[in-house]
């Protein structure tokens, strides 16, 4: 009887080894990570059952492989100082707002200061997006 492993991973094996032929030829780092979210994607199984025939997979035929890359480890940390500057970013416009009310000086500094975060921070956060969807930076 064939172990349940072994039927995870026999028509998994071809999409695996298509995306390690095309990640050498296009001279491009890859991961387990990205192996799982192309079975995902292809061949529409369960996050935990492509984890399982990567990892077979890998573990086998291609234990260089890594987990992840630097740039898929940082990105939920990007995507968190994005929404935390951008939440900053307001909250110095506010202030900046507060202080013009009260007709007090010096209050542009918290707008432009608040603008400048806010702009940095939807920049970061979209780039962190656009590469987490499309892979590319």
């Amino acid at each position: 009887m064939p172990n349940t492993t072994d039927l995870k991973v026999a028509p998994c094996s071809e999409v695996i080894e298509r995306e390690l032929e095309r990640a050498r030829v296009e001279l491009r780092p890859i991961s387990r990570r990205s192996l799982r979210e192309v079975l995902v994607k292809e061949l529409h199984l369960q996050p935990k059952d492509a984890e399982v025939a990567v990892d077979s997979y890998c573990e086998e035929r291609a234990p260089y492989t890594p987990d992840y890359l630097n740039s898929e480890f940082i990105l939920p940390y990007i995507k968190l100082a994005g929404l935390v500057f951008g939440v900053i970013a307001l909250g110095l416009i506010a202030w900046g707002m507060d202080l013009w009310k009260q007709r007090l000086p010096h209050s542009w500094p918290f707008f432009v200061g608040g603008a400048l975060l806010f702009t940095l921070s939807a920049v970061g956060l979209l780039k962190a997006l656009r590469y987490e969807r499309d892979g590319v930076r």
